[in-house]
């Protein structure tokens, strides 16, 4: 998991988020871009490799939103799904690229 304490910006078109993965089962995320940008916070994730370079990553954030993606490191793309609390549902999928 040669991603652990790296940042990256998923750049889904008028949605970016920039995440940290800080440890292997927590990370960091803010959205910079979009209709919740400023919004922040810190989870608790699972991931399990998918096969080389492509993993799936999921978690619960605390207003019980849920978000699932599968991210392809060797083409530096993300594909995620996110659940409301309202049960709405959002499928977006993007780039990914370092963090400067």
């Amino acid at each position: 998991m040669d991603f652990i304490g790296r940042t990256f910006i998923y750049d889904y078109g008028d949605v970016q988020i920039r995440t940290t993965f800080l440890t292997e089962s927590r990370l960091r995320w803010e959205c910079l871009a979009g209709p919740t940008a400023g919004q922040t916070g810190e989870e608790n994730f699972q991931v399990t490799t998918v096969r080389p370079r492509i993993v799936f990553v999921a978690w619960q954030e605390t207003d019980k939103t849920v978000v699932a993606q599968v991210i392809d490191w060797a083409n530096m793309r993300v594909h995620s799904s996110i659940t409301t609390p309202e049960r709405e549902f959002y499928y977006l999928h993007g780039t990914l690229r370092a963090a400067e």
